[in-house]
């Protein structure tokens, strides 16, 4: 048996080396379409199928008109090359490998199972998703003269896959980091939610982190890097005649202050209080503020966060329904009107009717309040543009329009 055993290594090594040294080299001589055969060597293009060890030089512009599999190869992109095209570059297997010093510009980019390497040190842009599945991404820069870039939709680092970004990666929607070994010490910028999976995953960062949404999902960041705060939560609920809000903070860093926005079509938005931030904290902070003043009805909140240096990210849309009209508790009448309102509710006093436009800007101020019976009073709103707006007292709010 052990014979037999040296036996059957010998020969796997054997086959091994042939594979490696009948290994093929692939290499472009025009710019063109990637499945044309005047634009290769040989006139023959790298197939599907390939060997560990055969070897793509691609040296010019060349587009892809499907999807491309650069699987077992190690492709090299040399600085003045391009590949681009709307379809979706993948590469898997052992010793597969992608140098990228030239432009990859395409729709999707998998780096799939069994480990294989994409080292960036040019530019890779993205439309769509970049999922790394196994394996490492690496933009990094070997020498002072280059200036690696990445720029993707939406970033998914699974578990068992490795991150390296030593420049800058770009990501405009959602990062979504599973597992360790992933890590910046470049410039990681992110438009929308930072997630990080479970709870006993790190994510190490020694540069520069800024998150547009919220950074959320168990795990944690650490390193000493920037990212201006991690917030944990932002809730809003309805009390009745009042919102109360409430946030909570895991880290700060250079935090300013925070501001409450307020719009009934989540377009249009009014700056409603703001709360000085912590400025640097390294522990879970909470805030919270009432407003006093809703709207009746659908409307929206959102949590600015603003840093000494004037730069802002903004948390997640939050809707609040306020209810309808209690006709019970308040009369209008004529509504619609064309400039006279007349009121009745319980409990009321001229000094807590209050008017606001659309946005919740308060224009009580713009109108004449004339007392006409107990708990009866009538507002001129002669001064009122046309439009829709809002009436609160003590015991209700309700809504009327100006003809």
């Amino acid at each position: 048996m052990k014979h037999i055993s040296i036996r059957f290594t010998i020969l796997f090594i054997s086959i091994l080396l042939v594979q490696i040294s009948f290994a093929t080299t692939y290499t472009t001589i025009n710019d063109g379409a990637w499945g044309n055969t005047s634009n290769w060597v040989g006139n023959i293009v790298p197939p599907v199928e390939s060997q560990v060890g055969d070897i793509i030089n691609v040296n010019h512009e060349m587009t892809i008109s499907e999807n491309l599999m650069l699987n077992r190869y190690v492709t090299n992109i040399s600085a003045n090359a391009k590949i681009s095209g709307s379809y979706k570059i993948s590469i898997a297997f052992p010793g597969a490998k992608i140098n990228n010093e030239g432009m990859i510009n395409v729709a999707t980019f998998l780096i799939s199972f069994d480990n294989p390497t994409v080292n960036n040190y040019g530019i890779i842009l993205v439309s769509g998703d970049m999922i790394v599945e196994s394996g490492l991404l690496k933009n990094f820069a070997p020498t002072s003269t280059t200036d690696p870039y990445i720029e993707v939709n939406n970033l998914t680092l699974r578990n068992g896959s490795t991150f390296q970004n030593e420049n800058i990666f770009k990501v405009n929607n959602d990062m979504l980091s599973e597992g360790p070994n992933k890590s910046n010490s470049g410039n990681l910028t992110i438009g929308n939610d930072f997630t990080i999976d479970f709870g006993a995953d790190v994510f190490t960062n020694t540069g520069n982190v800024s998150v547009g949404g919220t950074v959320g999902g168990g795990g944690k960041v650490e390193g000493g890097g920037t990212l201006p705060i991690e917030l944990i939560s932002f809730k809003a609920n309805n009390n009745q005649n009042s919102v109360e809000l409430s946030w909570t903070t895991a880290t700060e860093i250079n935090n300013d202050f925070f501001t409450i926005e307020r719009s009934i079509d989540a377009e249009n938005w009014k700056e409603i209080t703001f709360i000085a931030g912590a400025g640097n904290s390294n522990g879970v902070l909470n805030y919270s503020f009432t407003d006093q003043n809703p709207i009746i009805g659908k409307q929206y909140y959102r949590l600015k966060q603003t840093d000494y240096d004037g730069s802002f990210t903004y948390s997640e849309i939050l809707v609040v329904n306020m209810g309808e009209e209690i006709s019970s508790a308040i009369k209008l009448y004529p509504n619609p009107t064309l400039g006279q309102l007349h009121i009745e509710a319980e409990n009321l006093d001229k000094d807590n009717i209050f008017v606001f436009d659309v946005l919740g800007k308060e224009v009580t101020n713009k109108i004449s309040i004339t007392q006409s019976g107990d708990n009866q009073f009538t507002l001129d709103l002669s001064n009122l543009p046309v439009g829709m707006f809002f009436i609160k007292t003590p015991s209700a709010t309700a809504k009327f329009f100006k003809q």
